[in-house]
Parts: structure tokens; sequence; C-alpha cells
């Protein structure tokens, strides 16, 4: 049947193949060129391009959704606990002004910028940490939306309060303020020295003329001078938090107290703060520790060549307790202690901060009740602090702007020796109790007011 159908001859053998020579026409049919097949594509460049791109899209998606599913790249490049979503700015909050050098911890990963201090948190629990060394890590607990105050002693606290463009932000504070307490005790007696040796910077020197007052603080009889003393000013810094603090005005709180801080330990203010023009202090004290500090401002008075202080056993010479405000820095181990920048704050002159005390406690020098006005007070101390601290007030009818070395203020009162004085006429006229400066002492307040070292 096969052979049938393939039409076989009967004496065909399949093992024998018989090969024959191609006739002369035969060859010259095959030399004829062949028929090209293309196996290119048919696609013009344009098309190749755009291809190309589709192609390199849907594997870029691709590999994208793979690394996603990877729990430890996904991990690294998300922020647990944070949102970017607008409709939850009411969970927006501010952390707490801490050590530039340090870095916040949220659920156990690193917060991108350590300067940086609002985010906004997604709903639930999470855990905030703060390590800075050689400071003892701070850490609590918050949970988004916060309500009542937690009783949990580990819970953040959070204190609403209004942010920038008048955004209302709930300030979250750690249960335990950082202060000298939560420095090892060698790194604590460490910066107390340094804090005490940059003060000691400040300390000097002048002499009380016969016939000057003079006195040992504030509370002190005030004396005149029958012979020429040597008076010596000194700032000692205060750590002793054993007994209650009576720390005078101007202050943060009683007791030399900022809420519930003892400043005497080192308080932990909420910086950045403004200066008299509105701009932000962030610059300076963002990499710093911000921090309230006690002294006290102690007056020496001595004959000339003697050590022996010239008292009598009323005077009380240890020195009335003040704050004052230092930014501190850590430079490759070792502690830095220095002022804030002139006029960012009010408490960065130890000189003539006794004098804005006595100055602020008394409405007299608020309102003047004869013309009806207001005064407002700019400071200013000289290269020698001990010469006195000169304050200048400008009436409310006067520019509100403040005082300036080549301005004319309205009044000046001169802070020297513990003791205030009419500077001018003009003082001694709104303020006639004040002893009237004498010329020696109003060439004190010229040279002040033309070369002055610190405003306030």
């Amino acid at each position: 049947m096969q052979d049938k159908q393939h039409n076989t001859p009967p004496d065909f053998d399949e093992n024998l193949i018989e090969i024959s020579d191609l006739t002369q026409a035969e060859q010259e049919k095959g030399q004829a060129s062949p028929q090209k097949h293309w196996l290119s594509s048919r696609l013009t460049p344009k098309q190749r391009r755009h291809r190309l791109f589709i192609t390199s899209g849907i594997v870029l998606i691709a590999l994208l959704l793979l690394l996603s599913s990877i729990p430890a790249v996904r991990e690294f490049f998300s922020q647990p606990g944070l949102t970017t979503d607008s409709a939850s700015q009411s969970n927006l909050y501010t952390l707490p002004a801490l050590p530039g050098w340090g870095q916040f911890h949220l659920d156990g990963h690193t917060l991108i910028s350590p300067t940086e201090r609002s985010l906004t948190l997604t709903p639930g629990k999470h855990t905030l940490e703060w390590q800075g060394e050689p400071f003892t890590p701070l850490a609590c607990t918050i949970t988004v939306p916060t309500t009542e105050r937690s009783q949990d002693p580990n819970a953040c606290q959070v204190k609403q309060t209004i942010g920038n463009q008048q955004k209302a932000v709930n300030l979250i504070t750690f249960p335990q303020h950082l202060s000298l307490q939560q420095l090892p005790p060698a790194e604590r007696a460490s910066l107390q020295k340094a804090t005490q040796q940059f003060l000691d910077t400040r300390r000097s020197s002048d002499t009380v003329q016969p016939g000057e007052l003079y006195a040992y603080n504030s509370h002190d009889k005030v004396k005149k001078a029958t012979r020429p003393l040597q008076a010596t000013q000194r700032f000692i810094l205060d750590t002793d938090a054993s007994k209650e603090g009576q720390c005078l005005q101007p202050s943060l709180g009683p007791n030399c107290k900022l809420d519930e801080q003892d400043c005497r330990l080192f308080c932990t203010l909420p910086f950045p703060i403004q200066d008299a023009s509105g701009q932000n202090a962030a610059s300076y004290t963002q990499e710093g520790w911000n921090v309230g500090a006690t002294i006290r401002v102690q007056w020496q008075y001595t004959l000339p060549g003697s050590q022996q202080l010239y008292k009598t056993a009323a005077d009380n010479t240890d020195g009335e307790q003040y704050l004052i405000i230092l930014l501190i820095t850590r430079e490759q181990g070792k502690w830095k202690v220095a002022f804030h920048p002139q006029r960012f704050s009010g408490f960065g002159d130890p000189n003539c901060t006794p004098a804005m005390g006595r100055i602020f406690s008394e409405a007299q020098y608020k309102t003047i009740e004869k013309t009806n006005q207001s005064a407002s007070w700019t400071f200013f101390s000289g290269e020698i602090a001990a010469r006195g601290c000169l304050a200048a007030a400008q009436l409310s009818s006067s520019t509100l702007q403040p005082v300036l070395p080549s301005n004319t203020a309205d009044a000046y009162i001169l802070y020297r020796f513990g003791v205030l004085l009419a500077a001018d006429d003009a003082a001694h006229r709104l303020w006639p109790h004040l002893p009237l400066a004498n010329a020696q002492q109003k060439e004190i307040v010229s040279d002040i007011a033309a070369n002055p070292a610190f405003t306030t």
C-alpha cells in the first residue's frame, strides 16, 4: 500500500543514491543572486526609541515592586511614624530644643535632621528617644492623637502652643529635663568649671571715690565712701540646689525655676528665640544647648593694697542670685560656654541684670504718673563692666525703637556699685528720689553711651 501511495517504482532501493552532474543551463541558473529575506525590524528610528522607553519603564516598575517587597529595603527608605499628608496637620508636633549634636530617634529609626524640630506623626503609639554624648539618653512614649495628660511616668509630656505662622502645634517634652543631672560626675564637674572660667572673663574692677555711694547687694544699707576703695565685681556660678532658690528679677519663674526645672542645675530653654527685629536666632542656637543658669553677683570692696574686705558684720557679701542665659557647645570632647549674640536675650549681660531687676520690679519706672507716659528701656555696659550699667529710657511719646548708642534717650539712669543714680537732669525730674550723678559719674555715662561693649 505504501508503494502505491508514494508512487515508488518496484525496483527502487532507498539505500542507493545516484549523483549526476548539472547541465550547463542549470549551472548558469544557480549563479543567479539569491533572494534576500530581511530579519531586521521594519520600524522607523522614532518608533524603535518609543518601544525602548516603554520597555525600560516596564522593567523599572517591576524592579521597584520587587524591591518594595523586601522588608529591609522598605525599612531603609521609610520614616516610620511620619506622614506628609496635608490632612494630618492636626497631628503636628514640635520636638524639644535639645543640643544639636545629639540625635532624635522615632520608633527606633533615626530622624533625618537633628535640628529639624517639626514633624507630623501618624495615629498610634510611638517611642521617641534622644541620644547625645555625654548625656544619659532620654526616652518617652507618645500616643497620637494626644488626649489628656498621661499618668504613665514614661509618657511624653505634650503641651499645645502656637508655632510659626500662628499654627497650633503640640510641644513634646521628655519626663526628665536635660540638666547637669544627666551628666556623668566627671563631665558635670568639667562643665561647671568651664562655665565659671567663662564667667571669670567678665570680672572687672573700678575705684569707689570718696563721697560715692556703694552697697554689697540690693537689700544692703547704702554707704558713702570716706576713702578710696577698690571695687571688684564677680559672677559666681551657683549650683547648690539643696535649699530653695531666691533669684531676683528678671527671672523665668519663681525660685530660680523654669516650669519644673531648677535652673541652678541648668534648665533647658525652649529656643530658638527672636531678636528685637523678629529675626530667628536658630542659626546661632540650633547646634548648641541653650540653658538658664543661676549666678551670684558679688561685690568686694577693699582698701587699696589690701585683700581684706571693707565691711561690717551686718553686710551680706555672698551676692544675690540672678538668672543668666548661656549657649553651651561641645567641640572635640570639650565644653565651650558663651553668651548669646547681643539683643537676642534680656539675660545675656550679668552686669546689667541687677539693674534690669531693680527697674522692672518697680512700677514707677514703667509708668510716669506725672505725664501719663510709659517708658521702654535699653541697657548698656562698657568694656569695664564694674564702672556701671547705663539704663536709657524712652517715653511713649518718643520712638519705640530700641535705643542705639548714637540716639539721645529721654532719660538716663546709671547703676553703679549696686546703687541707682539719676544720670541726667531729666531722670532726676522724673524720679526725684534718685541721687543725682556727679560730674565724674556723668563722664562715665557719656563714655558708656558712646562706646557700649554690650547692649541689652
